[in-house]
């Protein structure tokens, strides 16, 4: 849910600081994605570009 997703912005030591309008914008462009049990979703060093919020 787009709360989840606020919730999740705001407890990150990073993103917390931005602009309250910043953050919506955020939120307002993220969508949910299911993924199956043991897909992977990003392996670690891999350079990234995208926000991914895990419920």
């Amino acid at each position: 849910s787009k709360e989840l997703i606020k919730e999740a912005i705001l407890d990150n030591d990073f993103m917390k600081n931005l602009e309250i309008s910043q953050i919506q914008e955020i939120v307002d462009c993220m969508y949910p994605v299911e993924y199956g049990k043991d897909s992977c979703i990003i392996k670690e060093g891999d350079v990234g570009s995208l926000v991914y919020v895990m419920e």
